[in-house]
């Protein structure tokens, strides 16, 4: 492509001559309005990659502001990680303000024990609404909090920004959905009091809401209470919850990386995890099958999540109150449900 090519040699060109993003200039201008205000204190940055962590972070030094630099600990093309001691000892002196700036990736929108900030600053927006709302979760918690995102006009900045709003109203109008469910079906309760009370309940995520194995709960006499859950897609007991695949997201979230992340996540909070994957298509796919069997093999024997095969919605309806009525036959005690992951810890 001649036009990229174009672009590549002008990106070069300018980088020899030390002309940066006329977006950091910006970022430096916004840094020192921002801190002479008495109510900033710490302001966290986040940036997609190591490498704009750096240059922002060099920036910050000339500028003779207290900046340090947050990442994970992978390495990264010959550039090392951060060790856990390293991001520990980091947080803490953000803690206690000896540095008023975190420049940080990813890393630090979720699980990390990052003390809350007055002001949050999107380098760059990202397309995930999660992702958005974990980013602006990390102020606000005591007082009213803020957060700005730095966009370029005309670039893929726009279609990103745009992209998380309209995936975070979409989610929105689900969760309200899902509570006007709800509430349908506590009405709908009321007006049928001599009905029997179902005597197994499985709460389900918000996500799932128009699954079509809660309807085939709900006509099993399974009560279902909808929910916004933190970690799997169903929770049965205490210790029990499910996480279903279609063949379809299966593969998806092999695909994107997810699959080990959820596996992970649900080894973590709950003692008796367990997988549904359903549908009889997963080896019509253009993934290689032996990657398939390599990731079902794993989350079997590495992470020890059983998988049970299901062969449609309403299989898996079937199969989740066969699991109901084995937990909850030996339940006593009220189901306390994972709406907010388990803090991770340094240590």
């Amino acid at each position: 492509d001649p036009n990229f090519s174009r672009a590549m040699i002008e990106t070069r060109r300018a980088y020899r001559r030390g002309i940066e993003h006329p977006k950091l200039d910006k970022l430096m201008k916004i840094l020192k309005k921002e801190l002479k205000k008495e109510d900033i204190k710490r302001i966290i940055v986040f940036t997609q990659f190591r490498d704009t962590v750096e240059q922002i972070y060099k920036k910050c030094k000339e500028e003779k502001m207290k900046a340090a630099k947050f990442y994970g600990q992978g390495t990264r093309t010959g550039a090392k990680g951060l060790t856990q001691k390293e991001q520990k000892e980091i947080i803490k002196a953000f803690r206690i303000g000896k540095y008023s700036i975190l420049v940080s990736t990813s890393v630090a929108e979720e699980g990390m024990d990052i003390p809350s900030v007055d002001l949050v600053i999107l380098y760059e927006p990202v397309p995930s609404e999660i992702r958005m709302i974990q980013r602006r979760g990390r102020t606000g918690r005591k007082r009213m909090g803020r957060m700005m995102v730095m966009i370029t006009e005309k670039t893929r900045d726009e279609a990103y920004y745009w992209s998380s709003i309209r995936k975070e109203n979409k989610m929105k109008k689900h969760l309200q959905k899902a509570k006007n469910m709800e509430i349908e079906i506590k009405s709908r309760a009321i007006e049928h009091k001599k009905t029997p009370k179902s005597k197994y309940i499985v709460y389900a995520d918000s996500r799932e809401v128009n699954s079509r194995v809660l309807r085939e709960l709900t006509r099993m006499d399974i009560k279902v209470i909808i929910k916004s859950m933190a970690v799997a897609d169903y929770q049965i007991s205490e210790e029990v919850a499910i996480e279903r695949k279609t063949t379809n997201d299966f593969i998806n979230s092999l695909i994107d990386k997810r699959l080990y992340k959820q596996a992970r996540e649900l080894v973590r909070e709950f003692k008796k995890p367990i997988m549904i994957l359903e549908g009889e298509d997963l080896y019509t796919t253009f993934i290689n099958p032996n990657a398939i069997r390599g990731a079902i093999a794993s989350i079997a024997v590495d992470f020890g999540i059983p998988i049970i095969p299901t062969r449609s919605p309403e299989d898996t309806a079937a199969m989740i109150k066969r699991i109901a009525v084995r937990e909850q036959s030996k339940e006593k005690a009220e189901i306390q449900i994972r709406t907010e992951k388990k803090p991770l810890t340094l240590k």
